[in-house]
C-alpha cells in the first residue's frame, strides 16, 4: 500500500517535474526575499518584533496558551491561501494570480523565520520547521492542481466530473491543513514550553 502510494507520487512528479520546478522556484524566491526583508526594517521596528516574540515565548512558559484560538488562526490563514489558489484555478487568467499568491506566502514564512532567528530562538525554529514544511508542500500541491485545472479549462472546457474531482482535492487539502492546525495549536505550544 505505502509502496503503491510512493510509486504514484513518483510518477506524478516525474510527469509534472517542470511545473513543480517552477512552483518551487516561485515559493523559494518568496522565502529568500522574506528572509532579507527584516534587514530593511528600521532598528526600532526590529526591536519591537523581537520584544513581541520574546513576550509570546514567555507567556507560553507561564500560562496556558489559547490553543483553540491558535488552531483557528493557523487554519484560517493557510486555508485562505489554499482556497485562494483553488479559486484562481477556476479562471483562465488564474495562473499569474496563483504564482503571486504562492510568492506572497513564501515571503511571509521567510520573514517570520528570520525574525525568530534574530531573537536567537533556534529551538523554536526547529520545532516549527516540520509543520511549515508540510504547509509548503500543501501549498505547492494546491498551486499545481490549480494551474493544471486552468490548463484543462483552456484545453477541454469543464464538466461536472472534473469539477467534482477538483473540489474533492480541495477538501482533502483543507482536511490536511486542519490536521496541521490541530498540531500547531495543541502539540507545538507544549513542545515550545518544554524546550524554550
Amino acid at each position: 500500500m505505502i509502496r503503491d502510494i510512493g510509486y504514484a507520487i513518483y510518477n506524478h512528479l516525474k510527469r509534472h517535474w517542470l511545473l513543480y520546478t517552477c512552483l518551487v522556484a516561485v515559493i523559494g524566491g518568496g522565502l529568500i526575499i522574506g528572509s532579507m526583508a527584516p534587514r530593511w526594517l528600521a532598528q526600532e521596528s526590529q526591536n519591537q518584533m523581537t520584544t513581541y516574540i520574546n513576550n509570546y515565548l514567555d507567556s507560553l512558559s507561564s500560562t496556558v496558551s489559547n490553543n483553540w484560538h491558535q488552531t483557528q488562526m493557523f487554519f484560517i490563514v493557510n486555508g485562505l491561501f489554499i482556497g485562494a489558489l483553488f479559486f484562481c484555478g477556476m479562471h483562465l487568467l488564474g495562473i499569474p494570480l496563483v504564482l503571486i499568491i504562492l510568492f506572497i506566502r513564501g515571503l511571509t514564512i521567510g520573514y517570520t523565520y528570520t525574525l525568530i532567528a534574530a531573537t536567537g530562538n533556534w529551538q523554536l525554529l526547529m520545532i516549527m520547521l516540520p509543520i511549515n514544511i508540510i504547509v509548503i508542500v500543501l501549498l505547492l500541491a494546491a498551486a499545481a492542481l490549480s494551474i493544471r485545472y486552468c490548463l484543462n479549462i483552456y484545453a477541454m472546457g469543464v464538466n461536472f466530473h472534473v469539477n467534482l474531482h477538483y473540489f474533492t482535492r480541495l477538501l482533502l487539502l483543507l482536511a490536511l491543513v486542519a490536521a496541521c492546525a490541530l498540531i500547531d495549536g495543541y502539540i507545538m505550544p507544549l513542545l515550545i514550553s518544554i524546550v524554550v
